[in-house]
């Protein structure tokens, strides 16, 4: 299990470091700044704590438009509850709103009968300790299609964090909102 989630982390911090590389190559080729200290650039990751089987969730700003990141397969919490997400985008930064639009059904439901869910929320966390944070933004999802977005910085994303979910490195260790 340990070792499951050691390669997790190494793979996805390969994916924002390798990002992270092509966004300071476009900056400094377009001469452009950086975007604004209002936002933060994520991967999105996701916790199930519910039994619900989620196929597919997505980022979006309060309007509706798609940022173009999500996530997909995220297990019920009894078989691991853990789910990945693609990388990477910029977001609003803490205190801020985003979208998450879900599509929940069972893990062999074809896309008809899957329940599509939406909810406005406010991205939560320790506000950045410099400019351009890159980390992980954590969509936990919660029983009564409730949700939390909670943006983690990447050198902060480690089991000893105590907001780092257990799920991450294979324990089964309930939350609730807003713990």
């Amino acid at each position: 299990m340990m070792q499951d989630w050691r390669l997790r982390y190494i793979s996805v911090s390969r994916r924002v470091v390798r990002s992270s590389a092509m966004l300071a190559m476009a900056v400094a080729i377009s001469g452009c700044a950086v975007a604004p200290t209002s936002r933060i650039f994520v991967s999105p990751e996701s916790v199930n704590y519910t039994e619900d089987y989620i196929h597919r969730y997505s980022i979006l700003r309060i309007s509706g438009e798609r940022y173009g990141v999500g996530g997909g397969q995220v297990r019920p919490f009894s078989r691991g509850g853990a789910g990945s997400g693609d990388c990477c985008v910029w977001l609003p930064g803490i205190g801020q709103s985003i979208k998450v639009e879900w599509k929940v059904g069972e893990f062999h439901d074809l896309r008809p009968q899957w329940k599509t869910f939406s909810k406005d929320v406010v991205i939560i966390g320790e506000a950045p300790s410099k400019a351009n944070a890159e980390g992980y933004l954590i969509i936990r999802f919660f029983e009564g299609h409730e949700i939390e977005a909670e943006f983690i910085q990447r050198e902060k994303f480690h089991p000893a964090n105590p907001r780092t979910d257990a799920a991450f490195s294979g324990k089964r260790l309930m939350r609730r909102k807003g713990e």
